[in-house]
């Protein structure tokens, strides 16, 4: 955490973005682990090498999104064209590195966008994380002693309503300490609004994830962080939360 914060506070957005690629790369890796538990055989080092070029894209902005994008896609099939795998795997190998490759590269991706704003590039990355951990640990807390209700028992029997409710509660109040602290500019009702949505991204992406999980019957992505599971796992809560910000900031924020 130290370091997360001098890299967004004092480095520069190339910085930060060395430390973001090292995540997609465990990230995209811990996917295809998942993938290989169900029998299918992605291209871990196409995805896992096309997810941060994609997310290097936030860097330079114009069509480079689309040129690498592309590039990625053909290199992709013709990797699986020249692979002696068989037939009736092909597809879902290719879907699942494309996957890795838009669902995390692109997706974490935002985060480089989000610190590559000028002005004010780290006081938003810093908001995003302060309002999307401080409803995770709330949701966290409140749903192990408190939760009663199950919010989405087939997928995730552990996510409570009570939890859901102490996450979207804490997520609002961050905001506005968020709104003092970083983002004067943001008026009152905004950064309820932003506050809000932001939970409710986490919380969405976070029983997606589970989704997946439950197919590579797992609770954890990986073992890399005790108490936390993989990266993945840690990082789920950003993946729809950080889109957000970045495309309500940059598209409608006065």
């Amino acid at each position: 955490m130290p370091l997360l914060f001098a890299l967004v506070h004092w480095g520069e957005p190339l910085h930060f973005f060395l430390l973001l690629s090292v995540v997609i790369v465990l990230a995209v890796r811990e996917l295809c682990a998942l993938a290989e538990k169900q029998g299918i055989r992605p291209q871990r080092w196409i995805g896992a090498g096309g997810a941060v070029l994609l997310a290097s894209s936030f860097l330079t902005g114009g069509p480079a999104a689309g040129v690498v994008l592309t590039l990625i896609v053909i290199a992709t099939l013709l990797r699986a064209l020249f692979s002696k795998q068989e037939f009736s795997g092909v597809l879902a190998s290719v879907s699942v590195t494309l996957f890795g490759v838009a669902g995390v590269g692109l997706l974490l991706g935002y985060q480089a966008g989000l610190r590559s704003v000028e002005g004010v590039g780290g006081d938003l990355l810093l908001f995003l994380l302060w309002v999307v951990w401080a409803g995770d640990a709330a949701a966290y807390f409140v749903g192990c002693r408190l939760g009663r209700h199950p919010l989405c028992a087939r997928i995730s029997p552990g996510k409570t309503m009570e939890g859901g409710i102490a996450g979207l509660a804490a997520s609002v109040a961050a905001a506005g300490a968020g709104k003092i602290w970083l983002l004067p500019s943001l008026s009152w009702p905004e950064a309820a609004a932003l506050g809000g949505g932001l939970a409710l991204c986490a919380l969405a992406v976070d029983l997606c994830e589970s989704l997946l999980k439950r197919g590579s019957q797992v609770k954890d992505s990986a073992n890399l962080l005790p108490g936390h599971g993989g990266m993945l796992d840690r990082t789920d809560s950003l993946l729809f939360s950080a889109p957000l910000l970045y495309h309500y900031w940059s598209g409608f924020h006065p």
